[in-house]
Formats: structure tokens, sequence, C-alpha cells
């Protein structure tokens, strides 16, 4: 229930082929800022942000993407039924810098890397997250109540005129 000591601004964009997420976290102490060159993955015991992407509005999935100062990737996919599995890889960008004012962190997602309905006005639901190693301290937004789940505090976002692109998979078999 306590505000983070630090603020953090997020923008978002898209456009036909991406979601965008930029975040600018400051901090009064740079120099303490915990950040590492890692594996995938291998990141939460650093700073970090992310998001958890509901992309198909239907709260029962969420992608969930961090990246710590260096633009180190994690990624979970949370479900209603079976929870977080770390085990899928999903392909995207991101990119991190430390800077006097603290650090900041951009995440590119290809559409093909995620599932949604398309249509004029594509409904998904976003939570952000920023992490403080040193504080021990993670907050959110929007806030997560202790005992409540993820799934239905998700905020609204509406894109306009978005389109799943297509996705073909040719698995050859040889007998």
């Amino acid at each position: 229930g306590e505000i983070l000591p630090q603020k953090t601004v997020v923008w978002m964009a898209y456009d036909k082929n991406n979601l965008y997420f930029a975040f600018k976290c400051y901090d009064n102490e740079p120099e303490k800022i915990k950040t590492s060159i890692t594996r995938r993955d291998n990141m939460f015991a650093d700073d970090w942000v992310g998001l958890s992407l509901d992309a198909m509005g239907n709260k029962q999935t969420s992608y969930d993407l961090f990246c710590n100062p260096n633009g180190i990737q994690g990624d979970i996919l949370t479900s209603a039924v079976s929870g977080e599995d770390m085990a899928p890889d999903f392909v995207w960008e991101s990119a991190g810098q430390l800077t006097d004012e603290g650090y900041q962190v951009e995440m590119s997602i290809p559409l093909r890397s995620i599932r949604f309905k398309s249509g004029e006005e594509v409904r998904m639901g976003v939570l952000f997250w920023r992490r403080i190693s040193r504080l021990g301290m993670s907050g959110s937004w929007p806030d997560i109540e202790p005992g409540q789940g993820i799934f239905n505090i998700h905020q609204p976002i509406i894109y306009e005129n978005l389109r799943s692109p297509l996705n073909l998979e040719i698995l050859p078999s040889f007998t």
C-alpha cells in the first residue's frame, strides 16, 4: 500500500506492426541501481520495469514482459488456469540505458508475437510494474491490493484498426 519513492513515467504507441512501450525510471541515487548483463529470464534480482498485457481482453491470459536497466529481457505467460509459465520466450525487442536521472527502457512487441482479436476497436488490458531491488520494493499501476489477481485490474486500452498478421507454420513430415 506504500507509494514507490521513485517516479516512473510510461509512454505507449503502436503502428501496424508493433506495440511500443517506453519507461523513464527516475532515481535520486542512480549509482545504486542494480543491473547486470545476464541471460534471458535471469534478471529478476536486478531493478526492472515491465508490463502485463491482456492482449485478448478476456481476463484469462497475459503476456508479462520485463527489462532490467541494461535491456535484458524476462517474459512470462500468465494464465488464469495454469498460473505463470516462464518457458515461452516471446520474440520482442528491448533496449535499456542508465542515465544521470535513473534509467530508461524501450520495448517493441511485434503483433505477430501475440494473439489478439483484429478489428476497428481492439480492446486489451495493461498493467505496469517497477522493481527497486535495493529497497525491496515493487509497485504497479494500477495498484494490486493484497489477495487480488492481476486479471481484474488491467486498465483497458483501445487500439484502433489493429490487424492480426497472417501467421503460417509449416511442419514438414517425412516417412
